[in-house]
């Protein structure tokens, strides 16, 4: 299996994407607050370590980001190729962020192949969503129905209070 990942970046909603990069590396991490017995949060998306093959000198997309501190929103595009086929995509997997900030932006030169130039990038996002799992506050899930947010407060409450309901004398 060939694995090609590619960061685009537009809107989720319409999924119109106007901004299409090669990824060589990712990294996600993935968090909850806890307390001594209990997860009291849950799941939230910290970061997003990105690496990217560098764009041209003329496009400063992720420079002006970096700088503006703005907020975009994308996808990260897995594309699982089978190495005896010709060229056919055997399924596609997805990571969507919505309004990640770029907190970090780094560049590297391999000594090796003066031509590869490699960017870093941190993000963070708001929210981000592996096929239907979501990963972000509640009050930043504008998309999912009530039902769903019902019962992720439910879940959330009852890990902010563990002894709930509870008699203890």
């Amino acid at each position: 299996m060939n694995i090609i990942t590619h960061i685009e970046f537009g809107n989720n909603q319409v999924g119109i994407y106007n901004h299409n990069t090669l990824v060589t590396e990712v990294h996600t991490h993935f968090s909850r607050q806890f307390n001594a017995f209990h997860p009291s949060s849950i799941a939230n998306c910290t970061s997003l370590d990105i690496s990217i093959i560098a764009p041209s000198k003329d496009d400063l997309f992720f420079q002006e980001w970096y700088v503006n501190n703005g907020v975009h929103s994308g996808r990260l595009k897995f594309e699982l190729m089978n190495l005896d086929s010709r060229g056919e995509f055997e399924s596609e997997r997805y990571l969507w962020f919505f309004d990640a900030q770029c907190y970090y932006l780094g560049e590297r030169y391999d000594i090796n192949d003066k031509s590869l130039r490699i960017m870093d990038l941190k993000l963070k996002p708001a929210r981000c969503m592996i096929d239907k799992v979501d990963f972000g506050e509640v009050e930043k899930m504008g998309e999912m129905d009530e039902m769903d947010k019902r019962m992720l407060l439910k879940f959330k409450n009852k890990f902010n209070n563990p002894f709930d309901g509870h008699n203890f004398q």
